[in-house]
Formats: C-alpha cells, sequence, structure tokens
C-alpha cells in the first residue's frame, strides 16, 4: 500500500476487498472551487489517478514482504536497495551496507513466508561474501543465478502466502533472499 489511509471495500460475497486512499480529497469526493465567487460555489469532484497513471509513476512492480517464521514468531528481515555493479564477463557483483545484518537465525533450516500478492519469480537464497564492512554477492547475469545459490522449496499456501524452505542444512555466515524483480534484497545471519 502507498498510503497510510487503509479501507476495506465490501461487497455482498466475502470478506471484502484490501484498498488504499490516495488523497483526503477522493474521501470527500466533494472539493469546493475557491476561483467561484461565494455565492456562486462550484462543487468540483476530484479526480482520482488512473491505474496506468499510479504505474507509470511508481516503479514499483509488486508489494510484498519476506518475514522469517521462528519459534511460531514472525521476524522481519533486514531489506536494503539492490544495486547490481557490471564486473564483465555476464556477471554482476551486490553489495550490501555492513559487514553482519541485525536479524540473527539460530536455526539452520530457516522458514520464510513471502506475504503479499501478484506474480513474482520465486526467491533465490544465497550466501554472502563478507568484505570490509560489506557482504558481496556475484551473480550470473546469464545463468540467472548466483554462484553461491542455496536449493529452496517453495510452496503456494495461498493467493496471497508463499512458504519457502530451504532444502539444505545451512552453515553460519550471512545470507540473502532476493525476488528476481523486485529490487530489494532480504539479509539475515546465521549464527
Amino acid at each position: 500500500m502507498y498510503s497510510s489511509k487503509i479501507i476495506r471495500l465490501r461487497t455482498d460475497q466475502g470478506d471484502g476487498l484490501p484498498a488504499a486512499v490516495d488523497s483526503q480529497e477522493i474521501i470527500s469526493g466533494v472539493v469546493v472551487s475557491k476561483a467561484a465567487p461565494p455565492q456562486q460555489e462550484v462543487a468540483v469532484r476530484a479526480a482520482a489517478p488512473s491505474i496506468a497513471q499510479a504505474r507509470a509513476a511508481d516503479p514499483v512492480q509488486s508489494e510484498f514482504k519476506i518475514v522469517l517464521l521462528d519459534n511460531g514468531d514472525f521476524i522481519d528481515l533486514e531489506g536494503q536497495e539492490l544495486k547490481a555493479q557490471d564486473i564483465g564477463d555476464g556477471a554482476a557483483l551486490y553489495s550490501f551496507v555492513g559487514d553482519s545484518s541485525r536479524v540473527r537465525v539460530s536455526s539452520n533450516k530457516p522458514v520464510f513466508m513471502i506475504l503479499g500478492s501478484g506474480e513474482s519469480s520465486n526467491p533465490e537464497l544465497s550466501r554472502l561474501r563478507v568484505g570490509k564492512a560489506t557482504r558481496e554477492l556475484v551473480y550470473s547475469q546469464i545463468k540467472k543465478k548466483s554462484a553461491s545459490a542455496v536449493p529452496v522449496t517453495v510452496t503456494r499456501v495461498s493467493d496471497t502466502l508463499r512458504r519457502v524452505t530451504v532444502n539444505e542444512t545451512l552453515a553460519a555466515g550471512e545470507y540473502v533472499l532476493i525476488v528476481p524483480g523486485s529490487g530489494r534484497a532480504f539479509l539475515f545471519g546465521l549464527r
């Protein structure tokens, strides 16, 4: 959602659909024109932006959140913007600020939940190389995966929920979960 003003649209069937309100003018429905003299005030309907305009103005492809399921509790992962630096031979380098994540995981087979709607590619879990105040990942743009990718299983629980389980035991270190096309990286460390 782009707005802190959230409403629920109800229909005569089901629980309703979540929706966002982008402007107080849309909520009020009528705006009084200030240009007209007081005795001739004209009601002007607020124009809502079209879906095409909203999509063109905002480059976000889909709205989702990735959390870690740990002992029956949801833990937010560290999120950073995903920026690639071309290093040649069809490879890119992703660098993340900090030498370790503030999110620490104790399980060596963590379970993640991807919350949100929209069709998106399956996530990739990769181990990061730790350097001076950075964590790095080399990604093959030709093979569309990193050299340190860890096999995962993605299960669609519902239209808005996917479960990601790790297929093998993880070693201690720093990791990143990336959903291709999202522009975001979700980081964590394993003790």
